[in-house]
């Protein structure tokens, strides 16, 4: 399975929501699951490098809902972790209303 973790670290929103993310990642790779990342990381190359240290992609992600949605589907995302507190309106929605890879 191919899990997306939409969040963003950086200078002015700190680096709790990547840090979380990444303990997640490390698990799920555990248990035979691909992660990808998508988000910013505002420059902070400490923050890269926790990705890369682990081996964890990162992708921009599309900003408008729909957008987000249908990179998650051409990625082939199964799931995807929503872990910042200013998405757009709509996101979990869009993702929602999606055609599910694992399911078609």
């Amino acid at each position: 399975m191919r899990v997306g973790v939409r969040c963003d670290a950086g200078r002015g929103i700190g680096v709790g929501h990547l840090v979380r993310c990444v303990a997640l990642a490390e698990e799920l790779v555990a248990r035979g699951a691909e992660v990808l990342f998508l988000g910013d990381l505002g420059g902070v190359e400490w923050a890269r490098a926790q990705l890369w240290r682990r081996r964890l992609s990162l992708l921009p992600a599309a900003a408008e809902p729909a957008r987000f949605a249908a990179q998650a589907t051409a990625l082939g995302l199964g799931v995807v972790v929503l872990d910042r507190y200013d998405l757009p309106e709509g996101t979990g929605a869009a993702l929602r209303g999606r055609a599910c890879p694992c399911c078609t």
